[in-house]
């Protein structure tokens, strides 16, 4: 592949892109940011997830819930999730393209710094995650649009019905990515989408002491973060597959 890569996709398949920011509190993050950012943001929603109704004490003895989303705000077409010890922004459909969703991370992060008051402790990690389907009406059945081949001793397994996963470390990044064969999404607008479903999943590992401390390199740092997760993407496209996205270079 070129190593120059398209600016944008006229047929996008991102049907999300989510940054999350886990961190160490001692206190109910969720609970005193939730109307602090709703007032400062101006957010139209605000409501409370599955996970804040089970009890505190449960969701601090399992690590599993320790990030669990625990209230989401609808702002703009942006949702930002809130837990205890997270933050996430979610972009929406359609994707609003790769500035207009960095200028809302750091517009949002910046307001969090305004109203946190000491209570996010220790930046564990930050990562941005991006779910892309392959629609089978613009590849029509086609497996020569993907660099993905899987294979069990002799036996190359079919696209359509393989499920892989895999981990690539580049310190401070940790990349994951997740290929489904065939999936079927539903949007937001109750649209279907059906294809196969390329999630890369980037994450900067940091040990910041604060969220002032972090916002310090965030801008650069986001920027790198999502340069690395495009170019993981697109390597796993044939030249074939990105033609039929119709790229446009600037």
């Amino acid at each position: 592949m070129s190593n120059r890569l398209p600016t944008r996709l006229l047929k996008e398949p991102v049907i999300e892109a989510i940054f999350e920011l886990r961190f160490n509190s001692t206190v109910p993050v969720s609970t005193i940011l939730s109307g602090a950012l709703y007032a400062s943001l101006k957010c139209e929603t605000i409501e409370r997830l599955p996970h804040a109704e089970i009890p505190d004490v449960i969701r601090k003895s399992d690590p599993n819930l320790r990030y669990a989303p625990l209230v989401k705000l609808g702002w703009g077409s942006f949702s930002i999730i809130i837990g205890d010890s997270s933050i996430a922004m979610s972009s929406g459909n359609p994707y609003p393209g790769w500035e207009k969703l960095k200028d809302g991370i750091l517009t949002a992060l910046n307001a969090v710094a305004e109203v946190e008051r000491g209570t996010i402790g220790t930046i564990e990690r930050y990562a941005l995650k991006y779910s892309d389907i392959l629609e089978n009406s613009i590849f029509s059945g086609r497996d020569d649009h993907l660099k993905i081949q899987v294979s069990f001793g002799d036996n190359q397994l079919a696209q359509a019905a393989t499920h892989a996963r895999s981990e690539i470390h580049e310190a401070p990044f940790i990349h994951i990515v997740d290929f489904f064969g065939q999936a079927c999404v539903t949007l937001p607008s109750g649209v279907s989408r059906e294809g196969s479903l390329l999630t890369t999943d980037s994450i900067y590992m940091s040990e910041v002491s604060g969220l002032s401390a972090l916002m310090a390199d965030l801008p650069e740092n986001l920027n790198k973060l999502h340069s690395r997760n495009k170019e993981i993407f697109f390597s796993c496209m044939t030249e074939a597959g990105i033609e039929l996205l119709e790229p446009q270079y600037d």
